[in-house]
């Protein structure tokens, strides 16, 4: 925005009592000022002409100036212009001009600061006002607020006790022809209330071509002033910009709220069509059927100054291409391998060092193929990690691959005892060794991890091989084991399994 003659005017009348020119255009830029001493005249500076040269000035169809107008003198004899009242030397207009145009520079600086930093409206409006002493207040197309200035509510009846339009000031303006239909126009206007006789500078707000919201700036009497089109059309496009940004921000936002809502959704196994899938997994570039993987975490000794949210920050980082969510106590990730860069041993790296470094535990799915089953893997990561905290096992992670077998026991047990599922062979050696403290159970446990070879068998309990063949032979005799039948051979496995020592 360049300063134009009306933004002069409206910093010279917060001090001195001035008559702007009907004729001047008040909207003009000006690239800076010049005491005129009889030159050409160029039309891009404001020129201050002193009494004795009005006429001069006049005759050379000079178009921009202040002219110095003392109590005691006449007017300024037609010059197109601005006329000081007030008693003040050439110098020091002189200092009051150069001050302006600081000032000015200075405001827009901080102003486009403001715009480039997406400040709160609120905070642009008060700037204006604080600067120009202007009013001003930005209603969206359902003539709802979404900011006023400061003293906005004091000169304008717009804004109600609850901070909102009266119904009765909405049927007003959408009774008022001139108001409904301004939202044709693209650049900035002035609005003129007839029923109040108000002027207001307007710029209409629009989204893709669609009519959002309208900028409105207006001085506490509400008459016309100098700049008004300059100020509506600057602060107005840049508070349009504004709004493409925080819709697009909004559209982003309720994107990222979409696919985090169907990841917990199919986290609790909620049914999902493939096309919802599809389509809410697109805005993050994930597909149904990439490669995924689950991990559940909790943290043994959580540290009360540090934030769950810290955690969850902390393992973003560390996947990148994840969806991590919040689980009751736990951090649950699901970890997109098919458009990750990272490789996989890289990751789990620096996953043991995160595990020891904040006291954690991890249970780990295996990798699937499938969103749509994400249920089924979140269980295989939760009941890693449960079993995992529930062994003596010094691991900080536990891929479910690895807790299969005690996966099989805990559910195996989980309505029925241990000794309902026991081979009745194995019962029966249980007792015996009790009876006669022999190992009869520790051979077959021993016998079946050295794939029935009796030489290895022998060599794993520290006995001679007939003492082997001698057990394995009282064992036939007191159970009738079939060792040749596979089935009798995956009970036995089973039972051994359940067993306590085990």
């Amino acid at each position: 925005m360049d300063i134009t003659v009306g933004i002069i005017c409206l910093f010279l009348e917060r001090q001195y009592n001035i008559i702007e020119s009907s004729l001047i255009r008040k909207d003009c830029s000006v690239k800076g000022f010049r005491v005129w001493n009889g030159e050409r005249l160029r039309t891009d500076l404001l020129y201050i002409v002193e009494k004795e040269q009005l006429k001069e000035f006049v005759q050379k169809k000079g178009k921009l100036c202040i002219g110095i107008r003392y109590e005691d003198t006449a007017d300024m004899h037609g010059c197109c212009g601005i006329s000081v009242n007030d008693s003040i030397e050439l110098y020091q207009l002189i200092n009051v001009l150069q001050e302006i145009f600081q000032e000015f520079y200075e405001w827009r600086m901080h102003i486009e600061r403001l715009f480039y930093t997406h400040a709160a409206f609120e905070e642009i409006l008060d700037e204006i006002e604080r600067t120009y002493g202007l009013i001003s207040v930005l209603v969206d197309k359902n003539l709802q607020y979404i900011a006023f200035s400061d003293s906005y509510k004091t000169y304008n009846e717009w804004v109600g006790d609850e901070k909102t339009m009266s119904l009765e000031v909405v049927s007003d303006l959408m009774d008022d022809e001139n108001f409904r239909t301004a939202i044709q126009h693209d650049k900035a206007f002035c609005y003129y209330r007839l029923d109040k006789k108000k002027y207001s500078y307007c710029y209409n707000i629009k989204v893709r071509g669609e009519y959002e919201a309208r900028f409105l700036i207006q001085n506490k009497t509400g008459s016309l002033f100098a700049g008004g089109l300059s100020l509506a059309g600057y602060i107005g496009e840049n508070i349009a910009e504004m709004f493409v940004y925080y819709e697009q921000e909004r559209t982003q936002e309720r994107v990222l709220y979409d696919f985090y809502e169907i990841m917990k959704e199919l986290l609790q196994g909620l049914p999902k069509s493939p096309e919802e899938i599809r389509r809410k997994l697109s805005v993050r570039g994930w597909e149904k059927d990439h490669m995924y993987q689950v991990y559940q975490f909790q943290f043994m000794e959580e540290n009360a100054s540090v934030t769950r949210r810290y955690y969850q920050s902390k393992i973003e980082d560390l996947f990148h291409d994840c969806c991590v969510l919040e689980e009751n106590e736990r951090v649950c990730c699901i970890w997109n391998l098919s458009v990750t860069n990272q490789k996989n041993w890289e990751v789990h790296q620096k996953l043991s060092v995160f595990l020891r470094d904040n006291l954690c535990r991890a249970g780990i799915s295996h990798e699937f193929t499938d969103i749509s089953l994400l249920h089924r893997y979140y269980l295989e990561a939760q009941y890693a990690l449960d079993l995992g905290l529930q062994s003596e096992s010094t691991s900080w992670d536990y891929p479910f691959e690895t807790m299969i077998l005690p996966f099989f026991r805990s559910q195996a047990t989980r309505e029925l005892g241990p000794g309902q599922l026991y081979h009745p062979g194995i019962r029966t050696l249980m007792e015996y060794d009790k009876r006669e403290h022999t190992e009869l159970v520790k051979t077959v446990k021993e016998y079946m991890k050295c794939r029935y070879n009796v030489t290895e068998t022998a060599r794993a309990l520290f006995v001679h091989r007939t003492t082997v063949l001698f057990r394995l032979q009282r064992v036939e005799k007191l159970t009738g084991i079939n060792w040749d039948d596979w089935q009798e051979r995956l009970w036995i496995g089973i039972t051994l399994g359940l067993l306590k020592e085990n």
